[in-house]
């Protein structure tokens, strides 16, 4: 597995405990074959499978193995901000399915409870695209189109999502507001080798893997500002869940972002 600091796959803490953990809750087609007619999966598959020769047909020559970086990039935040106490229980995250991925640029899903106590509407979603590049130019461009986008409305929609935080956790469609985090090939490198020491990582190495979470938490910080203010200017909101509760999503967004600050500050 070229790129990263390997001793074997069965020996491997990152492959064997969080990498194959968070794959197994991907969700598949199979999840939804109640929920979506056999006609549109079967049409989902196959765009999929055709956007995946496409991806590797343009990644084969690249020596950096950039697909590979990029999803084990992925599996570095989902194990971050799920397990090294970024947030408190009141948000959780979810991986979102390949398909969802491709074609949604969603790579996982912050799933913050709203209101426990309303059977409509509990959840509010962000999603993440997680991109791992040494080009500022891709970065820039991506963030613009991300920006351009929230401001004309436009949510991500994910097809194939499961929340396993709600007990009816199957839709037709969960749509939310999308963020970027990114980090360069050289820091998702490092970031899996500081995660694969388990409980064996050394006091320096925490301290380096505290540094990396307090980055990846002000990235989120500063994006959840821009989601509050683009909200706050929506004079009609695109989505039944952030209309119905416009005042709740403003104060729950503001209220993960200074939990979010209080645990850095920690």
């Amino acid at each position: 597995m070229s790129g990263f600091e390997k001793a074997g796959k069965q020996n491997d803490y990152f492959a064997t405990k969080i990498e194959s953990s968070w794959a197994e809750l991907r969700p598949s087609f199979k999840n939804f074959i109640k929920i979506h007619p056999a006609a549109k999966i079967k049409n989902d598959e196959k765009r999929l499978k055709s956007m995946r020769a496409q991806l590797f047909a343009k990644e084969s020559g690249n020596s950096s193995n950039a697909l590979e970086m990029g999803e084990t990039a992925e599996y570095c935040l989902m194990e971050i901000l799920h397990n090294q106490g970024c947030f408190d229980e009141s948000v959780t995250v979810s991986p979102s399915s390949e398909y969802d991925d491709y074609f949604s640029q969603v790579d996982l899903v912050l799933n913050i409870c709203l209101d426990p106590e309303d059977e409509n509407v509990k959840f509010l979603h962000l999603g993440i695209d997680v991109t791992s590049t040494t080009s500022v130019d891709v970065m820039e461009k991506k963030e613009e189109k991300l920006d351009e986008l929230f401001r004309q409305g436009n949510l991500a929609k994910l097809e194939y999502f499961i929340n396993d935080q709600e007990e009816d956790n199957l839709s037709s469609a969960v749509f939310m507001p999308r963020i970027i985090l990114s980090l360069l090939p050289a820091e998702v490198s490092q970031l899996r080798n500081l995660l694969n020491k388990g409980k064996k990582i050394t006091v320096e190495e925490k301290k380096l893997l505290e540094k990396y979470k307090a980055q990846i938490v002000t990235s989120i910080i500063s994006q959840l500002d821009k989601c509050v203010e683009t909200i706050k200017g929506f004079s009609d909101l695109p989505n039944q869940v952030l209309a119905k509760k416009r005042k709740n999503v403003l104060e729950k967004y503001q209220e993960v972002k200074n939990s979010l600050i209080k645990k850095k500050s920690e």
